[in-house]
């Protein structure tokens, strides 16, 4: 399996599309095609009307929308919180999570996670293999979504998972 970066496709041991999977994309990112264009622009004109110069793109995979990305060109990640309270505060994010990692802030629909494509690419091994030994490898806290699906896990030493379990058992 290769799935992409938020699972929006999932790629089979021949590297051909999963079109069971990209059926079952189509239908529950259909109601954000003309959503995400629209909400990367807004997401754009709140940083100009804070001040913040931001660029930020849709990403589509395989002819599909499926998440925004906005990041920011200051030195400071914190502007992106700033750019976030105010998106929350218009009402844009409704039926959508969000991913935030130093100057990354992406916005998805909430049908699209690791999670969701981790659990379906196991039900088919289970199937086939039965049950054998899960390993995940994950750097974001949105990577626990499918790492709780593994039985062993690792994170690198400097990553925002790292820094998360760290801030925990060092405080």
């Amino acid at each position: 399996m290769g799935p992409y970066v938020h699972t929006g496709v999932i790629c089979g041991p021949d590297g051909k599309l999963d079109q069971y999977w990209q059926t079952h994309m189509r239908k529950m990112l259909d109601g954000f095609q003309n959503r995400l264009p629209a909400l990367s622009q807004a997401t754009l004109a709140i940083g100009k009307e804070l001040g913040i110069s931001l660029r930020g793109w849709v990403v589509a995979e395989q002819g599909l929308r499926n998440y925004v990305v906005t990041k920011h060109n200051e030195a400071n990640d914190d502007v992106l919180s700033t750019v976030l309270a105010e998106v929350q505060a218009r009402g844009l994010l409704d039926g959508m999570h969000i991913h935030r990692n130093s100057n990354n802030l992406a916005f998805l629909p909430a049908g699209l996670s690791k999670r969701l494509a981790v659990q379906e690419w196991l039900r088919r091994d289970r199937e086939v293999n039965g049950e054998r030994p899960v390993l995940g490898f994950g750097d974001s806290i949105t990577d626990l979504g499918f790492m709780d699906k593994c039985h062993l896990w690792a994170t690198p030493a400097r990553s925002q998972l790292a820094r998360l379990v760290g801030s925990v058992i060092n405080d």
